[in-house]
Parts: C-alpha cells; structure tokens; sequence
C-alpha cells in the first residue's frame, strides 16, 4: 500500500473525500533532526525515498505522559521553552479529536480547539488540533502527543514543525 492509502484509513470519511494525493520527494520544510526522528519508526512497507535538505537544529525533546491533569504543567513548560526559543507559530498536535479537546480544556483560555470550521484561530491562543486538521500545515514549534500505534499519524504529527518538536509519548 502507499502511503496516502495507509493515511485514508485514519481520516474521517469526510475529510477523506476533499482529500487530493500529491507525491514530494525532497523536504525542505523540518531540520534533519525532526524528520529522522519522525522517520524512525516508520514501517518499511510506508517509506517512500524521503531526502532531506541539510538544515540542522536542534535534537526532538522526547517525554513520557498521560492523559491526566498531571500534563498541563507538562505541556505549559514546552509552550514557554518553545516561545524562548524565539517560536512565533506554535501548535499543539494530536492523534484524535478526543485528546485535541481533553487538552484545549486542560489549557483553558490559552488554548483554542480547532474543529475544521473556523479559517483562522484567535491570535494569541495555541491552535490544539487532531492529525487530520494539521496535514499540510507547518509551525515554527509543535508539541505532539501520540500513542505511536501508528507510525505513519506519528510522522505526520512530528513533521509539521519547522524548527522545534517536543513529543510527548502517551502511555
């Protein structure tokens, strides 16, 4: 199977049907150090010959939590190392509109969940948003939060930040 054939089977069937295949095969959008993480576990049978231009940065902070209130200083603590680290457009990434909306609350009025039916999200407010609604978007920081049960939503999640990636495996 290729790979858009493997991500249709995660999308909603409404968001599959507007959904067109383009094929890259250079990114020039995440450092080095983003897409090799992205790319590590990605199953064989879904790589595709993904060369990457050389733009170094810095390692993918890598943290272990759950979904439980205990995530909120989690997660304050990478918006705050993000935005020190001079990153303007920051999102928060997850696999499912479940954890998108459990995180948007658990942030209160710092964080606004985008649904699909808004164009723009309120300036000053962290987008949070499931996989599906942040495919072909790019920040400059993401904080990804997934499960990594599937490998090719992991890559996507991960390779939407251009500069800065914290993930934050859930267990």
């Amino acid at each position: 199977p290729s790979l858009m054939d493997e991500w249709k089977k995660v999308m909603p069937p409404k968001v599959r049907s507007k959904t067109h295949e383009y094929r890259l095969r250079r990114s020039y959008r995440s450092t080095r150090q983003i897409m090799e993480y992205a790319m590590k576990d990605l199953e064989d049978a879904l790589r595709c010959p993904i060369e990457t231009v050389e733009r170094p940065g810095e390692p993918v902070r890598s943290l272990q939590g759950s979904l439980t209130p205990e995530l909120e200083p989690m997660i304050a603590e990478g918006l705050e190392w993000l935005r020190a680290q001079g990153m303007d457009r920051i999102a928060i990434l997850t696999e499912n509109m479940e954890q998108a909306s459990y995180i948007a609350e658990l942030l209160g009025t710092g964080a606004e969940l985008v649904t699909g039916e808004l164009r723009k999200t309120t300036p000053g407010r962290i987008p949070v948003m499931p996989v599906y609604f942040a495919k072909g978007l790019e920040y400059d920081g993401v904080i990804v939060l997934d499960t990594m049960k599937d490998s090719l939503t992991h890559y996507v999640l991960c390779t939407r930040a251009l500069h800065r990636l914290i993930h934050i495996h859930l267990q």
